[in-house]
């Protein structure tokens, strides 16, 4: 919840807004189509590899930084 909660923060300029956020999620998990497999679970490499495309392929940009510290610091990415 920590990283969800971090991601939404809206005082800070790297802040994902919700839209953003769920396309990084179903295109990461679900290929971009329908999520056949809702029981497989959710990792972190491939809505981190779908973040990066999302924001321009820069591993500078500070959202996908900021998802990164947060992904980290919260221990969701692995």
């Amino acid at each position: 919840m920590t990283f969800l909660w971090g991601i939404h923060e809206r005082q800070t300029p790297a802040a994902i807004d919700y839209a953003t956020w769920m396309g990084i999620v179903k295109d990461g998990f679900c290929g971009g189509g329908s999520c056949p497999n809702l029981q497989a679970p959710l990792s972190w490499a491939p809505l981190r590899a779908n973040a990066l495309v999302k924001f321009g392929g820069s591993p500078n940009d500070p959202r996908l930084r900021r998802m990164d510290d947060l992904g980290r610091d919260s221990s969701v990415d692995h």
